[in-house]
């Protein structure tokens, strides 16, 4: 049959994803535009990342936008 695609099971992380996890940790005051930059991909694709990535659990937003900071909550290899 093939690979099934779509919504992965939670178990890993791929590389972007664990690259922006890092970076937020190394930098919990990052901004998409900062991250997109770093990662060398466009700021809508880090915010599914980012998205997908506190609806796994492993990171938050703490704060507002502007003047808030990440926090990397249960970061998965």
């Amino acid at each position: 049959m093939g690979k099934v695609r779509g919504k992965s099971s939670g178990k890993r992380i791929g590389a972007t994803a664990r690259r922006i996890v890092e970076l937020m940790r190394t930098n919990p005051k990052i901004s998409i535009p900062e991250i997109a930059i770093e990662v060398q991909t466009s700021e809508r694709n880090i915010e599914k990342h980012t998205s997908n990535l506190q609806a796994q659990g492993i990171i938050r937003r703490v704060g507002p936008d502007k003047g808030g900071h990440w926090e990397v909550i249960n970061p998965k290899e």
